[in-house]
């Protein structure tokens, strides 16, 4: 019985083409593991924080300026919901070939009680 033995350059010609593969095939990626925490919410009529009371108003301007600048400057949209008289604000920001979204949930009482931020899409150029 033969046993056949490849060369170390054969290897390696190998594992470059499977991570080039790897690399076109992984491109471009869409949604995540991340559930949607505003699954099921309803954007609400009018998609402005001044239809909203001051505090919530206030709240999210604070948490707009306490990002990094570089987050605030690729803030690319801000969408509102409701859910049994509770809101939600969505902050969408495209930063390095991702689109995060940071989700600011608020009581009945416009009190925040809860942030999630996480990628809700990626892409590569």
């Amino acid at each position: 019985m033969k046993i056949k033995c490849f060369s170390v350059n054969a290897i390696i010609l190998v594992i470059i083409a499977m991570l080039t593969m790897f690399a076109f095939v992984g491109g471009c990626r869409t949604g995540g593991t991340q559930v949607d925490p505003l699954a099921g919410w309803h954007a609400c009529r009018h998609q402005s924080s001044r239809y909203f009371d001051k505090e919530l108003q206030t709240d999210l301007e604070a948490y707009i300026t306490s990002l990094p600048g570089r987050q605030r400057d690729h803030i690319v949209g801000l969408t509102f919901c409701e859910l049994n008289g509770q809101h939600a604000v969505r902050i969408t920001i495209a930063l390095n070939g991702s689109d995060w979204a940071h989700v600011l949930i608020y009581d009945k009482n416009n009190k925040r009680i809860k942030v999630v931020k996480y990628v809700s899409n990626s892409y590569s150029s």
